[in-house]
């Protein structure tokens, strides 16, 4: 849209201007005709003043139409050729006589050699575009005569690629020699394609990065933060992804670190672990922790059945109930550890006594001792390993003390060892671990006489530190396995942020409609997802009142959200774009060219189908999620309403179903038929075309990333929207620029 005169077009329609019309003001000797400016001295329309039109071949010198002869002589009877023509052979008027030729502007009888008599003009057919090989054999517009055969021309400069001349130092799709096409976002620069990037941004690698925010490309191409770094400003800082905390230059678990729990510096004391920011003592499954030690209870004679109940001397804990141990070679008796081979009450058997005056031996009641025992107190006793008369009658060993060679020593029941005086269980005791004086180091425990990292139920050690494999973006699924900065750990997965590991894939949850807010959660069959609730389909308008013949990169960057940013959108975005009556080498070209490079940026995939008619339109809407409707610039008026007429159905059932309607460069009246008849609603009068300063006013996506900016010449505002609609950018005096309708 570059006519000024479309505003007085588009303001009959809305009734009324609501400014007055800016004076137009023509310099360097220029006119004003028509509404634009106008050198009359040379303008064949306008050949002496405005409206005075010179005839076809015409053209304009001083102010007067005259023959255009090109590399021709210009003679009264019209342009001539003086070095062939019969009538004008060397000079203007000066003919040749009857039966002679014209011939390197000399008359003769016969052509000079080389040239070929062609009605009275000599030609030569080797070159003559007019009598290209033969007489009379006339090359088509554009070719010329080389070697007596009609070929294509080219200027100085271009190159023949597929019958076109091409420019192949500039040309993108012929970019250095025929065919060698440049990608999407490369320009062709002197027969070379290179990427191009928007002002903002710089080519690393092959890829437009904003250096002062890439992480990768900080500050310059290829200057990485490294892991726990990030990009602001074009400085590396450190960044620590969510669940850590940087502490002393580093980024922290402070939900796990025992040297940094709950926050930084707060280390946990001997013997305890990090669960979730606090220091507690840790015991493997089946252990308690029981006064700083992680204790058994089904066996533990100190901690019995829970902590802190001892068996008494004698006792074992079986079961986590204490019970009677007797040693080797004793008899559990009526509560009492007997030795039936000795004990003259208990003689072979329990409650079997001997009579008054006999002693026990091996078993059996008798009237003396065997050699090596002893009789004391009636009874034959083996001072070497008897507790209750060890070494001598009456001298009993302590509790837990067992007789050895007549000596008492230290006792411990099975499974235990005797560790300076005390019995240990080498198997699980943390000072005492496989050996006696084997200490563990803070925060392990002693399982099967071995020190071993303590991680609660759910968390796996790592490194030294226990992991929470489901959710921790330095150990995700599995130790080691590192999520980049912009991921999240989802139940064992990297993910994107906003995503969720759904069967082993990472699934965006916001708008996925069979995973609507979690994983399973499926919406209807007639809904979308959106912010991860299922809801109806929600169709919308947009009318955007910018020119993009030319425009600034906040003015790019609103047309190109319009297109892929709607929440609705996920995946591939797919377009349909109805250029019947556009500028295609102009502005659709470059409405293009401003939404593809945004995806490339943003990551988004999009395909783009060119619809050239009402009926393309209506077969490739079903598969659609916009329609891109840029200018049609080419369109007389009255040529839009039969196709908008034609196309309500399809566009009604679009909307009904979620599609979006985007319209750029609304300011004129084709398009403001086309919206009419399509959708039957129109915004209020329009306001003059001039650059404006445009102001988001709407949290919508398609303001995402905008700010304040002045539009391009030709930007259009309304005096407001219809019912139902919403004013994304506005003017400076609060009129809407960019507007969507709801459907």
């Amino acid at each position: 849209m570059k006519r000024p005169n479309v505003v007085c077009s588009l303001l009959i329609l809305l009734a009324a201007c609501a400014s007055e019309p800016e004076v137009l003001v023509c310099t360097d000797g220029a006119r004003e005709c028509g509404g634009a400016c106008i050198d009359t001295s040379s303008d064949p329309r306008h050949c002496g003043g405005c409206g005075v039109s010179c005839q076809a071949g015409d053209a304009c010198e001083n102010g007067l139409c005259i023959l255009d002869c090109g590399s021709l002589d210009r003679c009264d009877s019209g342009c001539a050729d003086l070095s062939l023509d019969p009538a004008n052979c060397g000079a203007c008027g000066t003919a040749c006589s009857a039966g002679e030729v014209c011939g390197d502007g000399q008359c003769g009888l016969s052509c000079p050699e080389g040239l070929t008599e062609c009605g009275a003009s000599c030609r030569a057919l080797s070159e003559d575009r007019l009598n290209c090989g033969a007489c009379g054999n006339a090359c088509a517009e554009g070719e010329i005569c080389s070697d007596g055969g009609c070929a294509l021309s080219c200027q100085p400069g271009l190159t023949i690629c597929d019958d076109v001349c091409r420019d192949i130092l500039t040309d993108t799709r012929h970019c250095g020699a025929c065919g060698e096409s440049c990608g999407t976002g490369e320009a062709c620069i002197d027969g070379s394609c290179t990427l191009t990037c928007p002002e903002e941004q710089t080519a690393c690698n092959g890829a437009c990065v904003d250096v002062l925010t890439d992480a990768a490309h900080c500050g310059a191409c290829g200057e990485a933060c490294g892991v726990d770094g990030r990009c602001r400003d074009g400085v590396c800082e450190l960044f620590c992804s969510s669940g850590l905390e940087a502490c002393g230059g580093a980024c922290r678990d402070i939900s796990a670190d025992p040297n940094n729990c709950g926050a930084c510096g707060v280390v946990c004391a001997a013997g305890e672990v990090c669960s979730f920011g606090a220091c507690n003592l840790a015991c493997e499954t089946q252990l308690t922790p029981c006064g700083g030690s992680c204790r058994d209870l089904s066996t533990d004679r100190s901690n019995c059945g829970a902590c802190g109940f001892a068996c008494a001397a004698g006792e074992v804990c079986t079961a986590g109930a204490c019970l009677l141990s007797c040693q080797a070679g004793l008899t559990e008796c009526g509560g009492t550890c007997r030795d039936l081979a000795s004990d003259a009450s208990h003689c072979g058997a329990c409650g079997s006594a001997c009579a008054a005056g006999e002693v026990c031996a091996a078993g059996v009641c008798a009237v003396e001792c065997p050699t090596a025992l002893a009789e004391c107190g009636g009874t034959c006793r083996d001072l070497d390993s008897d507790a209750s008369h060890c070494g001598a009658c009456g001298n009993a060993c302590a509790a837990g003390e067992r007789c050895a060679g007549g000596q008492c020593e230290v006792s411990c029941q099975a499974g235990l060892n005797e560790c300076g005086g005390q019995c240990r269980d080498l198997a699980t005791d943390r000072s005492h671990c496989g050996a006696c004086g084997v200490a563990c180091a803070a925060g392990e425990i002693c399982t099967a006489g071995v020190c071993a990292l303590s991680c609660q139920v759910g968390l796996t050690d790592c490194g030294g530190i226990c992991r929470d494999l489901a959710t921790d973006v330095l150990a995700c699924g599995a130790c080691g396995t590192t999520c980049a900065l912009t991921e999240t750990c989802a139940s064992g997965l990297c993910c994107a942020s906003g995503f969720d590991n759904c069967g082993g894939a990472c699934t965006d949850v916001t708008s996925d409609a069979a995973n609507c807010g979690g994983c399973g959660i499926a919406c209807g069959a007639a809904q979308v997802c959106n912010a991860g609730t299922c809801s109806n389909p929600v169709g919308a308008v947009v009318i955007i009142g910018h020119d993009y013949f030319a425009s600034p990169p906040a003015q790019d960057l609103v047309l190109a959200n319009a297109i892929l940013d709607v929440t609705q959108l996920s995946g591939t975005v797919d377009v349909v774009a109805y250029i019947e009556h556009a500028d295609l080498a102009g502005e659709w070209a470059r409405s293009r060219s401003i939404i593809e490079t945004r995806a490339g940026i943003v990551g988004r995939s999009i395909t783009v189908t060119e619809a050239s008619s009402a009926a393309a339109v209506a077969t490739q809407l079903p598969s659609a999620e916009v329609l891109y409707i840029p200018e049609q610039e080419l369109a007389f008026i009255g040529d839009l309403t039969p196709v908008g007429l034609a196309l309500e159905p399809d566009i009604a059932a679009f909307l009904a179903r979620g599609g979006v309607v985007v319209m750029s460069d609304y300011s004129t009246l084709r398009m403001h038929e086309l919206l009419r008849s399509a959708v039957g609603t129109v915004p209020q009068e329009a306001f003059a075309l001039n650059p404006i300063t445009t102001v988001p006013a709407s949290t919508d996506p398609i303001t995402v990333g905008v700010t304040t900016y002045v539009g391009a010449s030709a930007t259009l505002s309304f005096g407001g929207v219809p019912a139902g609609g919403t004013a994304l950018l506005v003017d400076a005096s609060g009129r809407p620029v960019v507007f969507r309708i709801d459907f």
